[in-house]
């Protein structure tokens, strides 16, 4: 079986979106395909922009994710925007260019259709943005030495990511001693 194929930067956007609101919301595909009535696959689908999803399945999915469609729109028109570039570069990339622009569309616009940001969220957030720097020095490392070009930027992710590193470590000394509260 081969590698379904994206419809259209539509469905992508839309797919996205409904994923980006799942993981907001903590629900795992499986969990999100139940609530809605629909199977785990078709849902995984529609996320990757592979499926054609009825209207009658989007107002589904927006239902239980307990947002409308118009809110749905909207993050996905954010996503299709800074996926616009895309469309003048190659289409068969490197998976690791690929995996970086659907990291960086994946981000785009949250600071504008995100709710409010909880002490446990800005945790998890501070745990995931220091992950995300060390995988991108490490990638950015593997880059230049397979390349041979240098970005001229590792030793600033290098202190970003000890600054990140050194605030999450606080976080976990907190908590262990009973307290979160920076």
């Amino acid at each position: 079986m081969g590698v379904a194929e994206t419809r259209s930067a539509a469905h992508l956007a839309y797919g996205q979106a409904f994923r980006q609101l799942r993981r907001e919301k903590g629900i795992s595909q499986e969990r999100l395909a139940g609530l809605a009535g629909l199977d785990r696959t078709y849902v995984s689908g529609i996320e990757r922009g592979e499926r054609n999803p009825s209207l009658a399945n989007l107002l589904r999915l927006a239902a239980t994710l307990e947002v409308g469609l118009p809110d749905v729109a909207a993050r996905a028109d954010a996503i299709a925007e800074a996926c616009s570039e895309r469309d003048s570069r190659p289409a068969h990339r490197h998976p690791i260019s690929f995996a970086l622009e659907r990291s960086a569309v994946a981000l785009k616009g949250l600071n504008r259709v995100a709710g409010p940001i909880t002490e446990d969220d800005a945790e998890d957030i501070l745990h995931d943005a220091t992950r995300l720097v060390a995988e991108l020095i490490e990638t950015l490392t593997l880059f230049e030495r397979q390349a041979g070009y240098r970005t001229g930027v590792l030793n600033e992710l290098e202190r970003v990511f000890e600054r990140l590193d050194q605030q999450w470590q606080r976080v976990l000394a907190d908590g262990a001693h009973g307290s979160t509260r920076r």
